[in-house]
């Protein structure tokens, strides 16, 4: 496990199942998370059993006004959505991450993804972090805010751009 402390943050680069039980309850304000999804030949996504698990120690990590921001994959969208419901988490937003250049892996007989769905949860239904004015129309063109973001460059097979990250860490 790898930690690193940035004024007043921590992050923390380790397997979620080794690191999520060391965390005291009700201490972290964003998990900002990309777990494997859609079961490609490259990373199967987590069990059933392994998302009810790690859902049940988000919701025990957050604090009280925490917000959550999970990545995931058409196939897992609805069944994360299920399993934080079940774990006691407040849906807020689905955040779409548009981009222009879709991965080379057109499935057969179906349309090209070119978006990404997170998924926003907070802990409380009424008191959460949310700051005003960074979701707005200054990187789309929308005059209301929006949970479309349509930016940056490069697409890997799982690294989200930092500018992207940046933006969902300021908002949350």
């Amino acid at each position: 496990m790898l930690e690193v402390k940035l004024d007043k943050a921590r992050l923390y680069l380790a397997n979620c199942f080794d690191l999520l039980p060391f965390i005291e309850d009700e201490s972290i304000d964003l998990i900002l998370t990309d777990p494997p999804y859609d079961n490609t030949r490259y990373m199967p996504s987590l069990t059933r059993i392994q998302k009810e698990t790690v859902a049940k120690e988000f919701k025990r990590v957050l604090k009280r006004t925490g917000n959550l921001l999970l990545f995931c994959g058409f196939d897992d969208k609805w069944t994360w959505y299920e399993i934080l419901k079940e774990a006691g988490l407040k849906f807020r937003r689905e955040i779409i991450w548009v981009y222009d250049n879709p991965s080379n892996y057109p499935p057969p007989k179906n349309i090209q993804a070119s978006h990404e769905t997170c998924l926003w949860f907070s802990k409380l239904s009424k008191r959460y972090y949310f700051k005003q004015g960074v979701m707005l129309r200054t990187w789309v063109n929308c005059p209301t805010p929006s949970g479309i973001l349509r930016e940056f460059e490069v697409l890997n097979i799982t690294p989200k751009p930092v500018p992207l990250l940046i933006r969902l860490i300021e908002f949350s």
